[in-house]
């Protein structure tokens, strides 16, 4: 698995609209030299069952994208929270990703990119987070 992130080249992705919902959870710094950042995404009306998604960092300074190293995460809380009533499972809306203490230096906008077999799309999250 890779270990470290790489710039992302977003040329030709999608900007979500408010049929994108997301959140963060957790954007802290972790286990020695990491930063974990955790959280979610659904596209209303779409199953998260056949999604992609990685945690998207944007450098505020530079507007360099980078994405994380990411992983996949099963959140019913999720759907119980936001009471959804599309009758589609969107229990797989999680994702986490961590990134290097040494990598990351300076403020940046969070996103979660999600990957259908139609496009890809960045979600805002409309979180940032600073790390000197």
């Amino acid at each position: 698995a890779r270990s470290y992130m790489r710039s992302l080249n977003v040329e030709g992705m999608k900007f979500s609209d408010n049929d994108y919902m997301s959140g963060i959870d957790e954007n802290t710094g972790w286990w020695e030299d990491y930063y974990k950042i955790s959280g979610w995404a659904i596209h209303v009306g779409d199953s998260s069952t056949d999604v992609k998604m990685h945690i998207v960092l944007r450098d505020t300074e530079s507007k360099i994208f980078y994405e994380l190293p990411s992983y996949l995460q099963s959140r019913n809380d999720v759907m119980d929270a936001l009471n959804l009533k599309d009758g589609i499972d969107h229990s797989k809306c999680g994702v986490g990703g961590t990134a290097r203490l040494s990598q990351i230096h300076g403020t940046y906008h969070i996103y979660i990119l999600y990957q259908t077999s139609k496009e890809d799309t960045l979600v805002d999250t409309g979180k940032e987070f600073t790390c000197e």
